[in-house]
């Protein structure tokens, strides 16, 4: 192979090594897609192959001739080497003859980005492998592939956030049941930066055949096009809402030495002391910020932003006194809540929560309509077909609607489900697009 490759380097002179290199042969691999836990690293596989020989240094690449066991194994596969590259690519004309066992074959090949991506089609015991920048041999039969029913092959879902977060948690749950269902692997891939740009351009540019779906939180679709003068995504044309997940609401805190016991006396604190509460922000633009912008252009009341790199740092300065206010997730504020180290003036909620019915909203505390949290929606790219859409959203309905699975997944994180049609998905994208607009020019917020 890297003999072939190394000629096609040699016409194109343009061309990265890593834009063209194959790796290594790596386990028996059955039924399954290859290498989704080993994301950087170009990787050829077979199924009955045992070789975990290195071939894939990116300064001086081994040649697979040198690696006889491999070499044996393509030369059985029926590899034509007569095949021609173009720019940046790795294309095969055909790798697994008909009159061979293996059952699949995948390649797997770094773009420009930075990140694979594995694309493949099955056709009986042949397999035909093209490419992952979208150049398709012209032997490819795409009817063919499509026929069999969705899913027909495995689903990656993107999350545009570093693991561990609430749109993570949600998005792996999700992942797991969809598997069940279906009998098809999921694979969450995280794609975090620029606020949730790079992973939801990555599934704005995929297919959309339903293999490539995005998990992420409203500030994706509904605030981002407002905060960045230059969007690499378009929120409304580049993406079909599949479904609503679940809504994570705001608690409203205060450090115990700020004299005020209900939300009332804080707007009216801030407004007989415009600027002098300070309030933690996890970041410029975050829902932490944004909820008490609202809520000053609600009241006129007016208090100072300060802004940290993530929620956890601002909690700790609240608690210490350091800065006297935030508005953040409910389940992070339980603990330090119910130790006396701070006081919960209201959530941000519509309504009464059952494990704290003490509690009032703050809508019924003299702002009526306010609410205050995050959002989780399911999206996939702009032309996936109706009919995939429907399939994933009633099993998204259909988790999401399970007792078990709220009370194993949504219950300890604070998440309640908005589980929802496409159309209600879409309008609940429509509505905060344009109450976050609104707030955001009127407190001239941007990010650069």
């Amino acid at each position: 192979m890297h003999e072939l490759v190394d000629e096609q380097r040699r016409r194109v002179a343009g061309a990265l090594a890593h834009e063209l290199q194959i790796g290594r042969l790596d386990g028996l691999v059955r039924e399954q897609e290859i290498a989704e836990g080993d994301q950087q690293r170009p990787v050829l596989a077979r199924i009955g192959v045992r070789d975990r020989g290195d071939v894939d240094g990116l300064d001086a690449p081994a040649r697979i001739a040198e690696q006889r066991r491999m070499q044996r194994a393509l030369d059985h596969a029926g590899l034509r080497r007569g095949c021609q590259f173009g720019p940046r690519q790795v294309g095969f004309e055909e790798f697994v003859g008909d009159d061979e066992p293996a059952a699949l074959v995948a390649v797997e090949q770094m773009v420009a980005a930075g990140e694979p991506k594995i694309l493949h089609a099955t056709s009986g015991r042949s397999v035909r492998i093209f490419s992952s920048l979208g150049i398709i041999p012209r032997h490819y039969n795409r009817p063919a592939a499509s026929a069999q029913p969705y899913p027909n092959k495995p689903i990656h879902i993107v999350v545009p956030f570093a693991p561990g977060g609430i749109t993570d948690v949600l998005a792996r749950a999700l992942g797991q049941r969809l598997a069940e269902a279906w009998g098809q692997q999921v694979v969450i891939e995280n794609k975090p930066g620029a606020n949730s740009q790079v992973g939801a351009e990555y599934v704005a540019k995929s297919a959309p055949d339903g293999s490539t779906l995005l998990v992420t939180a409203d500030t994706t679709f509904v605030m981002n096009p407002h905060l960045y003068r230059k969007l690499a995504y378009d929120p409304v044309n580049d993406f079909v809402p599949l479904a609503g997940l679940g809504i994570s609401p705001q608690a409203l805190i205060i450090h115990p030495s700020v004299p005020a016991r209900t939300v009332g006396e804080l707007i009216e604190l801030g407004k007989k002391k415009p600027g002098e509460i300070n309030y933690g922000t996890f970041g410029s633009g975050s829902s932490g910020h944004l909820n008490i912008e609202l809520l000053q252009s609600m009241t006129g009341a007016k208090f100072t932003p300060i802004h940290y790199r993530g929620a956890a740092p601002a909690l700790t300065d609240v608690i210490a006194g350091h800065i006297q206010m935030m508005i953040v997730s409910i389940g992070l504020v339980v603990q330090p809540w119910q130790a006396g180290q701070l006081k919960v003036l209201g959530f941000g909620s519509t309504a009464r929560l059952a494990p704290f019915p003490e509690v009032p909203t703050i809508a019924e505390s003299g702002l009526p309509g306010y609410a205050a949290g995050s959002w989780y929606g399911l999206a996939a790219p702009r032309g996936t077909p109706r009919d995939i859409v429907d399939k994933i959203n009633a099993q998204t309905q259909r988790i999401f609607n399970d007792t078990e699975f709220r009370e194993k997944f949504l219950a300890p994180n604070m998440i309640y489900s908005i589980a929802s049609s496409p159309e209600e998905f879409a309008e609940r994208i429509r509505l905060d697009l344009a109450k976050w607009g609104k707030v955001i020019r009127d407190a001239n917020v941007t990010v650069e």
